[in-house]
């Protein structure tokens, strides 16, 4: 059962003028927006950390499928291939760059270069032994090793590459 009011109680007030004001006050808005920077202010931090694994976790996908690509090229053309893994202290830095052989030379194939985001860098071999390069041979083939990936916050991601160049990651 509802409750109707009569006409003349659901009006706004007037004031000395006769006018009807309606609206909210300054100190109303104020509280709102107060509130309402809060809550950005602690969702906030959340919300750029799970951004930031995220795209530490996008580009550990992105670099396993390099290097299953490559080995798919390789075996496809039955051609060697090498992968240059260029550290945060290269001189072009978190950059993966993919070459073939051809006629006793790699050269470069501008198709298969990766540039990481800035938000995530490629660790060189200090703390840790990092692959720098790795040779896919026609025969689908790589060198073994592992390829560490960092975030600004120091979050780390591993991608193990198997003499297969079936890659994982922990």
């Amino acid at each position: 059962m509802s409750i109707v009011l009569p006409e003349s109680s659901r009006r706004e007030p007037a004031d000395k003028n006769g006018v009807a004001q309606s609206g909210t006050t300054l100190l109303e808005t104020l509280a709102v927006l107060a509130i309402a920077g809060l809550l950005v202010s602690l969702t906030l931090p959340s919300m750029l950390g799970a951004y930031r694994r995220q795209q530490l976790s996008s580009t550990s996908s992105s670099v396993r499928g390099i290097v299953q690509h490559t080995r798919l090229k390789a075996l496809k053309e039955k051609i060697d291939h090498r992968i240059l893994i260029h550290d945060e202290d290269a001189i072009t830095p978190n950059r993966i760059d993919v070459e073939e052989l051809q006629a006793g030379t790699y050269v470069a194939i501008d198709d298969l270069s990766y540039q990481l985001p800035e938000e995530v860098k490629i660790l060189g071999s200090a703390p840790m032994d990092s692959l720098d390069t790795t040779e896919v041979t026609r025969r689908g083939h790589c060198n073994s090793g592992s390829l560490y990936l960092q975030d600004l916050e120091g979050n780390m991601r591993v991608v193990e590459i198997k003499t297969s160049c079936f890659s994982g990651v922990q």
